[in-house]
């Protein structure tokens, strides 16, 4: 399932592994597509949040002891091929967000899922061999689930997050560190905005799908956009035109083009331009915009000219952006995914963007910038 999910994918729409048991089938997974020889194409299409280990060791506690091998073997497939790895903590952090089976019961909605939920929740309750009488339940999936939920919509719930390494003996402790990493400790999170939400979307009230300065994150109909609408992470962008590379997933004339920054990011100008593909680098100029303000929020700004945009094709789009301050400018961004070139031509709002060729190869990486426009 998880290389029939990446082969779906692309490394514009990477899909989430969240696994809650044992990191067998991870392991399998990359050790599989290692052998098949597609370990690039993979590595940009998937991310693991994986519920397991603790502070002692990646190897503790019930989904990393079951199978003790897979957590290092998952650790250092990752870091090899470049993929992010979350490691939630099966404990403190997953069982801090817990459930009074007696009294949260009556939290469930009044319909056919609720009642089957009730009946589930109530037969474990009654079986003291499982909830001794007093204690909690810990709602552990929940919380690699708001985990992501958190990235999408921006939501501040993941409160202590620690970059680290795996020391190689078992149980393979995390360790913080201030160098290149791909792994991800949770530590701690916000239980009670987590449950609030939890409850309040099996209820049938789900929060808004809009990210922190208030603009929707629902995107486009497929059918006229080219480009990334939304992402979990951030990248700062100082004096520099940066062009990220895209596939269009259908023919459209594009006519409008957009950028997505952080709700706090620094103020600054910025014009916008599509580039054809010349051999997997940025080639000629199709279009590109006046200059719009760069600032917090969804920035849009019309094309010079409308571009067609052919299914199947590849595409640049291109952020040319000059500084308010000393204080970059941040886009919402998916890091270590996709790829960015990149050229630093002194800033102007009339002379015709450079061509591709003077730009080169500076991080992968995929801004949320996007075209859109009306179907061919």
């Amino acid at each position: 399932a998880i290389l029939v999910a990446a082969r779906g994918a692309s490394p514009d729409n990477p899909v989430w592994v969240l696994p809650i048991g044992p990191l067998t089938n991870v392991a399998t997974a990359l050790l599989q597509v290692r052998q098949e020889g597609w370990e690039a194409e993979f590595s940009e299409r998937i991310r693991v949040c994986w519920l397991g280990g603790g502070p002692d060791g990646a190897s503790t506690h019930a989904n990393g002891g079951r199978d003790r091998w897979a957590p290092w073997v998952t650790y250092m497939g990752t870091v090899e091929s470049g993929i992010e790895f979350v490691m939630f903590l099966e404990r403190p952090t997953g069982f801090s967000i817990n459930f009074n089976p007696v009294t949260d019961v009556a939290l469930y909605p009044n319909n056919p899922l609720g009642d089957y939920l009730k009946m589930r929740t109530l037969n474990y309750v009654n079986n003291p061999n499982r909830v001794p009488p007093g204690t909690f339940k810990g709602m552990y999936d929940l919380g690699v689930l708001s985990y992501v939920i958190s990235e999408h919509l921006n939501k501040p719930w993941i409160k202590t997050v620690t970059p680290s390494i795996l020391l190689s003996d078992a149980p393979y402790e995390p360790q913080a560190t201030t160098g290149p990493t791909n792994l991800d400790v949770v530590h701690e999170i916000d239980v009670p905005a987590m449950k609030k939400d939890f409850w309040d979307t099996l209820n049938g009230k789900p929060a808004k799908l809009l990210d922190s300065t208030g603009a929707s994150t629902t995107p486009p109909p497929p059918s006229n956009m080219l480009g990334l609408v939304n992402a979990s992470g951030t990248r700062e962008q100082a004096d520099s035109l940066d062009a990220i590379r895209f596939v269009a997933g259908s023919s459209f004339v594009a006519d409008t083009m957009h950028a997505r920054f952080t709700g706090n990011t620094a103020s600054g100008v910025m014009r916008m331009a599509i580039f054809a593909d010349n051999d997997g680098v940025p080639g000629a100029v199709l279009g590109d915009t006046a200059q719009v303000d760069a600032g917090p929020g969804l920035r849009s700004a019309a094309l010079k000219t409308p571009v067609q945009i052919t299914e199947g094709s590849v595409y640049w789009i291109a952020t040319w952006v000059q500084r308010g301050s000393s204080t970059n400018v941040t886009f919402v961004a998916n890091d270590g995914t996709g790829t960015r070139f990149r050229a630093k031509p002194a800033y102007s709002a009339m002379a015709s963007f450079p061509s591709g060729s003077t730009l080169s190869h500076s991080a992968n990486v995929t801004y949320a910038v996007f075209a859109t426009g009306t179907e061919d």
